[in-house]
Formats: C-alpha cells, sequence, structure tokens
C-alpha cells in the first residue's frame, strides 16, 4: 500500500507522487572558478553557494570532499552533494544538514529509515495546515543521483524505486574493446555495427547503471542484463537465464521498499533514455508500470546568472 504524500509543495517544487518520477539537474561548471575569467561579483555569488552547500554535509561527506585530488573535483561532489540535500530538504521541509543517509553494501545511499520513523519535530512551512510541532511519520522518499564532469541530475520519487545515471560524451580511447568486455555479445554486435559506436556505448552503459543503481545490484552485474534496442528506437532491457536470481542475491530485495517478488527481473522495469543537457547522455529506470514522456525535460534546480 502506497503512503499518502501530505501536499508538502512549495514554490521549488511541485507536488510529489508515487506514479511519476521528478527530475532535476545542475550544473557543476560554476565550481570552475581558479582561472578567475569570471566578473568578481559572479566569482563571490558562486563561492558564496559552494561554502552555503559545504555547511550542509556530514562530517563523513566533508571527508570525502577533502580526499580529492583535485580540488575542483571536490567542489563538484561539494555541489552535488549539497543539491542532493537541498532537493530533498525542499520534499521533507527540513533543514538540507539534518537529512541523515545510510548507504547499502554497494554504496548506494538511502534516507536514513531510524531518522524517517522516529518522533521528528518537523519544523514545516506556513503553507501547510499541519502544526509546525506535529509528530509526524515523515514520506517514503526514494531518491537517485548521477554526476559526470560539469552536471548532476536526480531522480525522486515518492514509494517506488527508480535509478538514474549521466555520463558526459567524451571520445573513449578503444571504445570497441571496451564494449567487448562489459557487454553482453548481442550488445558487442550492436555497437559494432552503429553508425556512431561511442554514443552507443554510452546508451546502453547508462541504461544498464540505472537500473542497476535503482535495484542495489551493483555494477558488476553489467553482465546480467542485456538492453535491446526496439523497432521504435527506445532501449528494452532483458535478463539471461537464472539471472534475476544472481541480481536479487546482490540487491535490496529484503528492503521493504523493493519488496515486490518482480523487482529483480529486468522485463518489469522500463528505460527512459535522457538528454540533459548538450554533450551528455542518460538514462532513467523506473517500474514499468510507470509512463514518462520521451526524452521529458529536466529543469534546473538552480543556477547563478
Amino acid at each position: 500500500m502506497h503512503q499518502q504524500l501530505p501536499d508538502w509543495s512549495t514554490d521549488l517544487v511541485p507536488q510529489l507522487s508515487v506514479d511519476r518520477p521528478h527530475l532535476w539537474q545542475v550544473s557543476l561548471s560554476i565550481a570552475t572558478i581558479s582561472e578567475n575569467k569570471l566578473p568578481e561579483q559572479i566569482q563571490k555569488q558562486i563561492q558564496k553557494q559552494i561554502q552555503r552547500l559545504r555547511a550542509t554535509l556530514s562530517p563523513d561527506e566533508l571527508a570525502k570532499a577533502d580526499r580529492f585530488y583535485d580540488p575542483l573535483d571536490g567542489q563538484r561532489y561539494i555541489m552535488a552533494r549539497g543539491t542532493l540535500r537541498s532537493i530533498l530538504s525542499q520534499y521533507l521541509h527540513l533543514d538540507p544538514s539534518e537529512i541523515k543517509f545510510t548507504y547499502t553494501p554497494q554504496g548506494k545511499p538511502v534516507l536514513d529509515r531510524a531518522f524517517l520513523t522516529g518522533d521528528q519535530q518537523v519544523n514545516l512551512s506556513s503553507s501547510t495546515n499541519l502544526s509546525a510541532s506535529l509528530d509526524i511519520q515523515l514520506p517514503n522518499i526514494q531518491f537517485n543521483l548521477s554526476h559526470s564532469q560539469d552536471l548532476a541530475i536526480y531522480g525522486v520519487m515518492l514509494d517506488r524505486p527508480l535509478g538514474i545515471d549521466v555520463e558526459y560524451l567524451r571520445p573513449l580511447k578503444d571504445t570497441l574493446s571496451l564494449a567487448k568486455r562489459w557487454f553482453t555479445p548481442k550488445e558487442y554486435t550492436e555497437i559494432c555495427q552503429s553508425p556512431d559506436p561511442t554514443k552507443t556505448f554510452f546508451q546502453f552503459w547508462t541504461a544498464k547503471e540505472a537500473y542497476l543503481k535503482a535495484t542495489g545490484a551493483g555494477l558488476r552485474h553489467l553482465s546480467q542484463i542485456e538492453v535491446v534496442t526496439k523497432e521504435d528506437g527506445s532501449l528494452q532491457l532483458q535478463a539471461f537465464p537464472n539471472s534475476a536470481d544472481i541480481l536479487e542475491a546482490d540487491s535490496l530485495a529484503k528492503s521493504p521498499d523493493l519488496d515486490d517478488p518482480e523487482i529483480n527481473n529486468p522485463v518489469h522495469w522500463s528505460i527512459v533514455e535522457l538528454t540533459p543537457a548538450p554533450g551528455y547522455i542518460g538514462a532513467l529506470a523506473i517500474p514499468s508500470d510507470l509512463t514518462i514522456p520521451k526524452n521529458p525535460e529536466i529543469p534546473r534546480f538552480w543556477s547563478i546568472s
């Protein structure tokens, strides 16, 4: 039985539902400020935004940000992770710094169940008709995020699992060798025959990774699922014999969020291809009973102009 989310919509986010994911993106390119090519006022705005986002991170997130060898990568991480907290805070009506995560064995972040189900004093906005001091159980919000180069994308949904992935379209040193190593023979053949093998490589990669992120199975199972191109050009997942059992062993199948016995069978998922920005390609994996327009628009969550 799906939860009903109170009307906590704000000026930034619409009402969340169980039948349609919300997608967001944020440019990480403004983190590239070391070259000092921007006007001083814009640089100050960027620095202020990065510091504001950094202040919302947990100690383990700050430690990870500081471990990056390249400071630019650390700033991109701060922006991507801080924006995730900002997005979720709008749905939960919590301060971004109050949100707590836990992690699956494969490293997938999920909202901390103990934090969500405890007696939590939530400060709700004045637009809600719920008391600001009311003890409530926070909604079962599912989310996923991905970032590549200068772009981060996010998917958020109520009660239903989803996975998202984005890749910067870049030349690969040896596309066909990589395809032969990571993909099935049928996928490899299609990549070889493609007029743009690198683009097809990334289409298949993002589709498979989005599904594996949704189920929590992990990237080592790339060869356990196969992407096929349908007559209309859309992508569809299919499984090899016994692959559903193999995937279930490493997935979140025992989690209340993934209690559908068919959840680990790729044929019960849909792949929605994404083109969030020029030079990027992505994919969204959602349960097949959901519908979403092809190439959906992905609004920017915030920007500095």
